[in-house]
């Protein structure tokens, strides 16, 4: 490879302007053998003869009227030498070719594309050839000084070559047959020889061409059992066209992995149709053939992927709208619809001012913690518009949000997410779809649907595949998420007092501990000589992580009596200054709910006390303690 990129980028800088023609174009041929056999024509070249006006040449960047001298090159046969075969040559006076005015009018040469498609043969891409092309500045600036001799030809290069010379290398590579359908029935196959999983199907009973080509890897469909429990769903447009040339949808569905702690599509789906069949049945094949089923599927707000995702799973799937895409919506519609009513005017800022309070009225319920909470935010902004009522005009507001988002609540408000995964949008989906028009298909958008598959999965796979790889050797680091990293500074901001209370030793090599997070779940960490060999919460699973000392000890009892009690004191008395100032001075009347949230808390604090108090009384009269 290496000789390979010296050669080419010698040749690629050889070729410069005024450059000798490597053969005389006015050099007839001789066939020596045939004239001693049957002797030479008498007049072998005609006379120079001047074009005429009615057959002029309309060439690119030259004048219209050309001269040239046409020479005619005639050959018997051998077998018939009453047979005669004539060549004919011609060259026009007034250009000297390989000039700079051929370097500015000419396309670039035959002999420079063959070396870039060669390049590109070798997996290199327009970063790669713009690197060997680069000229030195002393040569740039000789030319910027007027000097036009020798000008190399790499200077012509531009994307544009490189681009074609890259389509021809995918065509090549992906398209299996000229014929699309049976092109992607070859593609499966290979897919399903690579130890992957593939379906095609041919929906024209719903809509006329409609189709449908999915496909995974073994490794893939492994990745889907370990992480999928939560998945995104989502589609991208105009990255390929089916047979006819109509644009096709590119549907992925992307979960993150403990590995890396990076999202990564785990099942790809083509189709020529936005509607829901498609997904159904892709969706359908992944239930019934592939055998897995998610907990819970992250859409963007798309009524048509919700409705193939209940056609396929039914009521078993939870489906979360992603809270990004519909807060972006709220904004969008909140300036069409919260407006001034005609004739009267106001200021920007109070319009600013009055926009951003309804989006936070709507923000509010997204947020509610609880079903109560939820009705009690929708209230409010019901009392928000009637009191707004005779400046603004916030009915189609109200109206929008009764429409399109209300029958729909369970599905994006925090009262009806049950799996506390902290995952709320669907952006390790959007950086997907990102990466892969930018890093692999560029300004490949009409290259055909084959010339996506073979993307994803000779490219794309490969390089998700490697990047695990580099994770699990520890060559590349696992990336934490917002969530992961709050929990694990929460863990470490519990004083010992309190975690002491959620570490239960079994024997000296076993230790049983309550997640931080979530009260019934529990954790084994299994030591040697008090350093961690393995544990099963989610960090060591992922991450092989352990403590900053890798190590963990039985604290002293009584020194953790001791500081638990200065800490409680000093917590009471805090909360007693505080107490004398809640009244209806200082507090309003919306902050009654959390009011009684933190007397419940307080009745449940006044409970574990007494249930402290009477365990000590117990231990005294020697009874088990039940705790």
């Amino acid at each position: 490879m290496s000789n390979f990129i010296d050669n080419a980028v010698r040749l690629l800088h050889e070729r410069t302007t005024y450059e000798p023609a490597p053969f005389a174009a006015d050099h007839p041929a001789e066939n020596p053998a045939f004239i001693s056999k049957y002797g030479s024509h008498q007049h072998p070249v005609s006379p120079a003869h001047q074009q005429t006006d009615e057959t002029r040449v309309v060439k690119m960047g030259r004048p219209k009227t050309l001269s040239f001298v046409q020479h005619f090159v005639c050959q018997r046969w051998d077998n018939a030498p009453d047979m005669v075969s004539i060549k004919y040559y011609w060259r026009h006076e007034g250009h000297q070719p390989n000039s700079v005015e051929d370097l500015q009018s000419l396309p670039v040469s035959r002999e420079i594309k063959d070396l870039i498609h060669e390049i590109v043969e070798k997996d290199m891409t327009w970063k790669n050839v713009k690197s060997m092309i680069r000229l030195d500045k002393d040569r740039l600036g000789q030319i910027l000084s007027g000097d036009f001799t020798n000008i190399p030809h790499v200077l012509r290069i531009t994307y544009q070559e490189v681009y074609y010379a890259m389509m021809r290398v995918m065509k090549k590579r992906s398209q299996l047959s000229p014929q699309f359908d049976e092109s992607l029935r070859l593609w499966g196959n290979r897919i399903a020889q690579q130890n992957g999983h593939w379906i095609s199907k041919n929906l024209s009973t719903y809509q006329e061409g409609m189709f449908f080509f999915a496909f995974m890897s073994d490794w893939q469909l492994t990745e889907l059992f370990v992480n999928g429990r939560t998945v995104c769903l989502d589609s991208t447009h105009h990255t390929c066209v089916d047979g006819t040339g109509s644009y096709c949808y590119l549907y992925s569905l992307v979960a993150r992995c403990q590995e890396t702690g990076k999202g990564a599509p785990l099942c790809w789906m083509l189709t020529n149709s936005d509607s829901q069949y498609p997904v159904e049945f892709w969706l359908k094949w992944i239930k019934e053939e592939m055998r897995f089923q998610p907990q819970t599927i992250m859409v963007d707000n798309s009524d048509t992927e919700i409705a193939g995702i209940r056609s396929a799973y039914g009521e078993s799937v939870q489906v979360l709208i992603c809270h990004w895409h519909i807060k972006r919506a709220w904004r969008k519609n909140i300036a069409k619809k919260v407006c001034v009513r005609p004739g009267l005017s106001t200021s920007s800022l109070h319009v600013k001012m009055i926009r951003d309070d309804a989006f936070n009225r709507l923000n509010d319920m997204l947020r509610a913690g609880t079903e109560e909470d939820f009705e009690l935010t929708y209230d409010e902004l019901q009392i928000f518009c009637m009191e707004h009522e005779g400046e603004w005009d916030m009915s189609a507001l109200q109206a929008y949000f009764d429409a399109e988002y209300l029958p729909k609540k369970e599905k994006w408000c925090n009262a009806w997410h049950q799996y506390q995964g902290h995952m709320n949008t669907n952006n390790y989906v959007e950086a997907w779809h990102r990466t892969l028009k930018e890093a692999y298909l560029g300004k490949l958008k009409r290259q055909r649907a084959d010339v996506l598959v073979y993307i994803l999965w000779d490219n794309v796979l490969n390089d998700i595949m490697a990047e695990h790889v580099q994770t699990r050797l520890r060559i590349r680091a696992s990336i934490s998420n917002q969530s992961e990293v709050a929990r694990r500074n929460a863990a470490d901001a519990i004083p010992d007092v309190v975690a002491v209370d959620l570490i239960f030793w079994e024997d000296e090599n076993h230790v049983k501990i309550k997640s931080f997070t979530d009260p019934e779940r529990v954790y084994t960490i299994v030591l040697d000589d008090n350093t961690i060999i393995t544990c099963t919460c989610p960090d060591f699973v992922q991450r092989g992580a352990m403590s900053s000392e890798g190590q963990i000890r039985p604290p002293s009892q009584d020194a953790l009596f001791e500081e638990s009690l200065a800490r409680f004191h000093q917590a009471f008395e805090r909360l007693s200054e505080q107490a004398q100032r809640v009244d209806a001075n200082n507090y309003s009347s919306v902050a009654a709910r959390y009011l009684n949230q933190v007397s419940q808390s307080l009745e449940n604090s006044w409970s574990i006390l007494k249930t402290w108090e009477q365990s000590r009384s117990a231990q005294e009269r020697n009874h088990q303690n039940r705790f």
